[in-house]
């Protein structure tokens, strides 16, 4: 383990190492007497760490040259320089943020850039492992909005690359100004940034003390990474969590009364093992042939869930007994090919396929003389129009949607679930 840390009252960076974990700790080594907020990076390999820092300081920090070093692990607990110490950038304009971020011998020294008033993140690169860093570019910009408050890691996806999360605020906190907000960039074209993806579903929030989101890479095949950051929850603060690479779940679903089904559906991902706790919820709307793809990042590969399926005026049903599970980000599931693809076999065959029950218009779980009063009265007050007593979905109230609630109800049909 590492330590580099500012000597308070002085310009000095010192450095620990521990050999053991943390357990003890050597004895403290000067790195440089005019620097200030040191900051480190490992290498993917893990034995090559890249050193930055503010040096010689000015009066405002900030507008210091950033400096950088390399340091080579010889055992654990040992490193010295590699190399010599070098500006990375001598820009004089205001860079409260910066970070380096090395895969192989491919390096990115990311930094925030004051100028004019507006804030942007800007890139340099290295093809040495940080030995010499060229071409600076803008990578997070918009002309309304100021981008900081960001983190990077590597990745290992298709050879390698860079994530990078930011923040992007118009200096407001309200509507949709203030956005989470992720790009990458492979080894192969190092300054090629993809378009910005906002991640963020509660709004993050602005404020003075610097909530500087963090980025948890996962290393794992897919090169998946977590996002943490503190957002809006309607009546205060609250910390999230949202997975960069998401688990898609092709869903195929139809409905008794209506088709083709072209409505919107809850789609709940629950936990297979007893008390199957809510993992995460989604609201999609489905196709004309009753697919739709929905999109978790709370979902891990291998795990089993159920998936629950909730629509307007149907029976809630849940998938057969046991779970699924998600295999590289991916699950497709089909309830209309047999019964059992229903927990407790619960649907009907409506021509080919297998269809939630429908006439649950209170959604209190059974199909009963409760639901079949609300259509009776629809229906005798002509009601037309996008309301849960039309269960055919043909924009009427009448008859013909009371027969599937009374059939039902006869039926004393409702949800089956573990």
């Amino acid at each position: 383990m590492y330590i580099f840390m500012d000597s308070l009252g002085t310009n000095n960076i010192v450095r620990y190492s521990s050999a053991d974990g943390g357990v003890v700790w050597g004895v403290r080594g000067l790195v440089t007497s005019g620097g200030a907020n040191p900051k480190i990076y490992f290498s993917a390999l893990g034995d090559t760490l890249i050193l930055n820092y503010y040096g010689p300081v000015l009066a405002d920090t900030a507008t210091s040259v950033i400096r950088g070093a390399r340091y080579r692990e010889s055992v654990p607990g040992t490193m010295a320089v590699v190399g010599s110490f070098i500006d990375v950038t001598r820009s004089i304009a205001p860079k409260a943020e910066f970070k380096s971020v090395r895969h192989g011998t491919s390096a990115w020294f990311i930094y925030t850039s004051e100028e004019a008033g507006d804030v942007n993140i800007k890139c340099k690169v290295s093809n040495n492992g940080g030995n010499t860093f060229v071409d600076s570019a803008v990578i997070a910009s918009l002309p309304t909005a100021d981008e900081y408050w960001f983190d990077a890691v590597h990745h290992n996806r298709d050879g390698g690359g860079i994530d990078v999360i930011y923040f992007s605020s118009t200096g407001t906190n309200r509507g949709n100004t203030n956005q989470m907000n992720y790009i990458t960039a492979s080894k192969s074209n190092m300054l090629s940034f993809s378009n910005a993806v906002q991640f963020a579903d509660n709004q993050p929030v602005t404020s003075t003390v610097g909530y500087t989101p963090v980025l948890i890479p996962y290393y794992n095949s897919l090169g998946d990474a977590g996002a943490v950051w503190v957002g809006e929850t309607g009546t205060g603060r609250g910390l999230y969590f949202d997975k960069l690479s998401p688990s898609v779940l092709n869903l195929t679903v139809s409905l008794e009364a209506c088709s083709p089904p072209q409505d919107t559906v809850t789609v709940l991902l629950r936990s297979a093992v007893s008390p199957y706790a809510v993992v995460e919820t989604k609201k999609v709307s489905l196709s004309g042939a009753g697919t739709a793809s929905v999109v978790f990042t709370g979902a891990v590969n291998g795990v089993s869930y159920y998936i629950v399926v909730k629509h307007r005026n149907s029976v809630e049903t849940w998938s057969k007994t046991g779970g699924e599970v998600f295999v590289n980000g991916i699950l497709n599931y089909d309830f209309t090919t047999a019964a059992s693809q229903a927990y407790g076999n619960n649907m009907v065959l409506v021509g080919s396929d297998y269809a939630f029950y429908s006439g649950d218009v209170n959604n209190d779980g059974f199909v009963d003389g409760a639901d079949g009063l609300l259509i009776d009265n629809d229906a005798f007050n002509f009601v037309s129009g996008y309301v849960v007593t039309d269960l055919n979905c043909d924009g009427t109230v009448d008859g013909s949607d009371a027969v599937f609630a009374d059939n039902n109800a006869f039926a004393f049909i409702g949800i089956v679930r573990p």
